[in-house]
Parts: C-alpha cells; structure tokens; sequence
C-alpha cells in the first residue's frame, strides 16, 4: 500500500540512454547524462518509505566499513541504513561482481559492445517502481509488487 501511494504521488520521466561504467572494482550500466528527475524520486523513496526497513544488524553495519565513509555517509547509514542516499546516490545496475584489473578493463569493453550491438541503448521510459526481495544470499531478485506513477 505504501509503494502504491508513493508512485501515486510521481509522474513518469525518461531516462537518458544508459553506458556500461567501471564504478569502483565493478562493471554498471549508468545514465549517459543528470536525470533531475530519478534523483528527486530516489530521494522522497529513502524520505516517504524509511519507515518501512528493518533497523541494520551490526554486521550489515560492518559489511558498509563505517571507517571508510565520510562523516554525511556515515550519517546516512545510521538514519537510512544506507550511505549513498539524497547527494551521495548515483543510480546505477550492476553488471559484475568485483573485478581485478585488467579483467576489469576487458570485461567493460566487451560488455559495452554487447550492450551496444543488443540496441537496448535507447532512452527509457520510467513509469513506476517496484519492490523486489531476495529471499537468501545469492538468489534472484523476485517482484513482489509493481506500481505505476498516478501522475
């Protein structure tokens, strides 16, 4: 019901075309340009729907190494059980695990081509959101409800 209202309150938007990035030690798919819109959005989902996810355990405290983040990070992980909400987010799909160079480099290149050649690589149409679960460590992200934008 509360991700039911939360798309209620949003209106669709596009997204630019997505590229294939090296962040950090992984490989993403990641807008090719700002969308103001998907940042406003993610930001009111952290805000309108925080009160809907379990408190963090101590060792999912630990698994974000609390000592590497910036002090607003750190704030963030304790107030969200995230450290990379409102300006810290980058929105992003991951493609691989961590990678070492050079299968690091190798891997983006191939998967750029790929991406490329499959002719996925047009703007997108965002017209809701959804909310998925993992029912065990490694499992498949399952749909557990989409909701449209009522806007």
């Amino acid at each position: 019901e509360a991700l039911s209202a939360f798309a209620a309150g949003h209106h669709g938007f596009e997204l630019p075309p997505l590229e294939v990035r090296e962040l950090g030690s992984f490989i993403a798919l990641v807008p090719s340009a700002p969308v103001p819109s998907l940042l406003d959005m993610a930001a009111c989902a952290v805000e309108e729907l925080d009160g809907l996810r379990a408190p963090l355990t101590e060792a999912e405290i630990a698994r974000r190494r609390p000592d590497r983040l910036s002090a607003r990070q750190q704030d963030y992980l304790n107030r969200f059980g995230y450290p990379y909400v409102r300006e810290e987010f980058r929105f992003h799909m991951t493609l691989t695990g961590p990678l070492e160079e050079p299968a690091r480099g190798h891997a983006a290149n191939a998967l750029a081509e790929a991406y490329l050649a499959s002719g996925a690589h047009l703007p997108l149409l965002v017209d809701g959101v959804a909310l998925f679960a993992q029912h065990a460590s490694g499992e498949r992200f399952r749909i557990i409800h989409r909701a449209g934008f009522g806007g």
